[in-house]
């Protein structure tokens, strides 16, 4: 009985410590914690990493722990559930996801976009037969491409964004809006 008590101590030993070790965390605050992982991280992502050391990491530290305290109190007055905070962070999130989805779109636009040269020398053309362009052909060059691609983008991002309107399903409601409607027959 004691050896079988000793084996299973000792199957209960090894087997504790081939477990994972539950990240230990450096600051508690209430029912937050904060593992070294995670403080060193956020302190490496704010100016305060180059100031120094440990005098630094104190005073981030205290700043951690007073901004999660008030969060803390906020939640408790409900203020996370307050209208005008929950519209605030709704249009945070559409800002955010817009700017992403726009610039992923964009830049792969930008990859697929090609302006040839014979576009930007007709292009040129037509300014000249315009009076709007004096300056030689190879000084205007660049800038011109570069208009070029920009409308380009453009027109390929808003032809994008048509596509994804025919796509949809909208229905609107001008009337309720008070958006009267101009026939152009």
């Amino acid at each position: 009985m004691k050896r079988y008590i000793f084996f299973l101590f000792l199957l209960l030993l090894i087997g504790c410590d081939n477990l994972p070790k539950q990240k230990k965390f450096v600051v508690k605050i209430n029912n937050y914690t904060i593992t070294q992982g995670e403080f060193e991280e956020e302190f490496k992502n704010t100016s305060a990493e180059w100031l120094g050391p440990d005098a630094q990491k104190e005073e981030f530290l205290e700043n951690i722990i007073n901004r999660k305290l008030l969060l803390q109190e906020a939640e408790c007055l409900g203020l996370n559930k307050d209208r005008e905070f929950l519209k605030n962070l709704e249009r945070f999130y559409e800002q955010s996801l817009l700017k992403i989805v726009i610039n992923n779109k964009s830049n792969e636009l930008a990859l697929k976009t090609q302006v040839s040269d014979s576009e930007i020398e007709a292009y040129y053309n037509e300014m000249v037969k315009k009076k709007l362009i004096e300056k030689p052909f190879p000084e205007v060059y660049k800038e011109i491409k570069l208009q070029l691609l920009r409308q380009k983008q453009a027109q390929a991002f808003n032809d994008w964004v048509e596509e994804l309107r025919k796509k949809a399903k909208i229905e609107v409601d001008k009337k309720a809006l008070g958006i009267e409607y101009i026939n152009k027959h």
